[in-house]
């Protein structure tokens, strides 16, 4: 086998050791960030009234904090979205398989969620409380 080669074993200590480990710390780190921020968002959202207007909202601490997580949350995304697309632009149709579609609708469902939460479209509503669990399932099923 090839990395049974002593040359490739020192490229990868290499690689680990310059850059590679410090990046993945950075990506589960982000990864943690996105998954905690979504949990308390879910659990603030539960003590809003979903007729509140945005600027109301964001007088409550409650709401503040539910926004603001939401927001945090988007933003944590945002990496592993630019990731992706990356890897899409590399790979073309290579890139297509079970597990990528899955992380793409993470994305998007993220992206529905922070929408529908900021903008106030409707996230009382039964389809929003079953894509608020679909997104749960995703996030926690990849960690």
């Amino acid at each position: 086998s090839v990395f049974g080669l002593p040359a490739v074993h020192a490229v990868i200590h290499y690689k680990w050791t310059t850059w590679a480990s410090y990046y993945l710390a950075v990506e589960l780190l982000l990864y943690a960030v996105w998954l905690f921020a979504f949990v308390a968002w879910t659990v603030m959202i539960e003590y809003e009234d979903d007729a509140t207007p945005l600027l109301v909202l964001l007088a409550s601490p409650v709401g503040a904090a539910a926004v603001a997580a939401d927001i945090v949350a988007m933003a944590c995304m945002l990496p592993f979205l630019y990731m992706e697309l990356c890897t899409i632009a590399a790979y073309r149709l290579g890139w297509f398989n079970f597990w990528n579609v899955l992380a793409v609708g993470t994305y998007v469902l993220q992206a529905v969620i922070c929408a529908t939460h900021l903008l106030r479209l409707g996230d009382g509503d039964v389809w929003f409380s079953v894509v608020v669990a679909a997104q749960h399932v995703l996030l926690w099923s990849k960690l």
